[in-house]
């Protein structure tokens, strides 16, 4: 993994190099910030973030890794992620995007490590673009897009040339022969002050193969002090984006809300099908916000069931901030499981995870973070902390950590050579230009 990714920088410091120049001509002030960081046993990175006026890049390198992206008014290039119509072919049941609330190219620049794709993605209100996933065994897809200023409409087209695959000999995984696979989209969005939509409608092509097309509706309506958001995705046929993933041919994520001073109150509904012959997956939430003089408290419940008589979890949830101690928390989380839902049994259920915790957050100039959690589950008994202090230098801000490497399990100990990982223990550096 060392070696592939070392071959790969070179990429990342040309980019670098190619974007000096065409941030150097930008409109505006320039603003460089550095970042370095290193960390026991064997971590080291150096982040690099360029921004003038319209134009950004970023630069990450690490010891297995590395990303990096120039954004333009008229370019995205390096380490980019789909939003918009592209996030919609790859998944139209999505909750990480929104088509009617993304700029005009379908492709954003997020933290460069964080990036599932690698590409570029040349225009403004209409383009070209051709991407390769960062993740091994998946094919590159080109296309382009179109989304003129002030029309409420956009479109997009891509292709891709998936490779052989001679499967794993088994009836799960046989065989599949070269496939030619296109995607082409539409969205249409409508706003005012008090209710926005966007559809997106979406056919995909194999050759050989099946085809199959996809629908998905947004709704945000606020009237206060309430406010109801969903997003619906329909699915006919096995539709697969770039990424190769599977669809469910129907899903429903919606969230009604209100607000009153010091209270809010919210409810969550969403279900997804994997098909229609599949038990549905459901998820019911009721959450509380409060402020009263004493305490900021967060509680919330929630359910997973495929129908009423069928609920295979809950969980409670809470958090507590004293008004006399605002740099402190508590929180914890308890879960029932119940029976799977392919046994129609009655409900009965048993305690599946308990985790209670606390955090403290204090000071600015001289900021000290510690966070703590116990976690007890049907394998035992586990711990995880953190800490971290944080002051500012004659040049820059210093950052030193300590936290352990996810969660450590003391009870029952582990046997033989099994050890939890070692705490990571490290530093981080930043400083800003001018």
């Amino acid at each position: 993994m060392r070696e592939h990714c070392a071959g790969r920088r070179g990429p990342a410091l040309m980019l670098l190099a190619a974007m000096l120049p065409a941030l150097a001509q930008a409109d505006g002030d320039v603003t460089i910030s550095l970042a370095l960081e290193a960390s026991l046993p064997d971590f080291a990175s150096i982040g690099l973030s360029i921004a003038g006026g319209e134009g950004r890049a970023k630069l990450k390198l690490s010891a297995d890794d590395w990303g990096a992206s120039l954004v333009l008014p008229w370019l995205a290039a390096g380490s980019l992620e789909p939003a918009g119509l592209a996030a919609f072919i790859q998944r139209p049941q999505g909750l990480s995007y929104r088509l009617g609330r993304y700029a005009a190219r379908p492709f954003i620049a997020p933290a460069p490590l964080d990036a599932p794709l690698l590409g570029l993605a040349a225009g403004k209100e209409g383009g070209c673009f051709i991407m390769d996933p960062r993740r091994e065994g998946l094919a590159s897809w080109s296309g382009a897009w179109l989304s003129p200023r002030g029309l409420p409409l956009s479109a997009l087209t891509a292709w891709a040339v998936l490779p052989e695959d001679s499967g794993d000999g088994s009836w799960s995984d046989p065989p599949a022969p070269a496939m030619e696979r296109s995607w082409h989209a539409i969205g249409v969005s409508f706003n005012n002050r008090a209710w926005r939509t966007a559809v997106g409608a979406g056919a995909m092509h194999s050759s050989p193969g099946a085809d199959a097309w996809a629908l998905r509706i947004e709704n945000l309506l606020s009237l206060r002090p309430f406010k109801l958001e969903s997003v619906a995705a329909l699915c006919a046929g096995s539709w697969r984006g770039p990424s190769g993933s599977l669809a469910p041919v129907f899903f429903v994520d919606a969230r009604l809300s209100a607000s009153v001073k010091n209270l809010a109150l919210s409810l969550d509904y969403d279900e997804s099908r994997a098909d229609w012959a599949a038990l549905p997956k459901r998820s019911l939430a009721l959450g509380l916000k409060a402020k009263p003089n004493s305490a900021s408290l967060q509680a919330s419940a929630a359910a997973d069931f495929s129908s009423l008589k069928a609920i295979q979890g809950l969980e409670l949830r809470f958090k507590a901030t004293p008004t006399i101690l605002p740099w402190l928390s508590a929180y914890g989380s308890y879960r029932l499981k119940g029976p799977e839902p392919e046994r129609f049994e009655p409900a009965q259920f048993e305690p599946e995870r308990l985790e209670l915790g606390c955090s403290l957050r204090a000071g600015q100039r001289h900021a000290v973070e510690l966070d703590a959690m116990w976690r007890a589950d049907t394998e035992g008994r586990y711990l995880k902390f953190g800490g971290s202090y944080a002051f500012a230098l004659p040049r820059g801000r210093l950052l030193v950590y300590l936290r352990t490497n996810g969660w450590r399990r003391y009870e029952p100990p582990l046997s033989g050579a099994a050890t939890d990982a070692l705490p990571d223990a490290g530093l981080r550096y930043s400083q800003s230009f001018p």
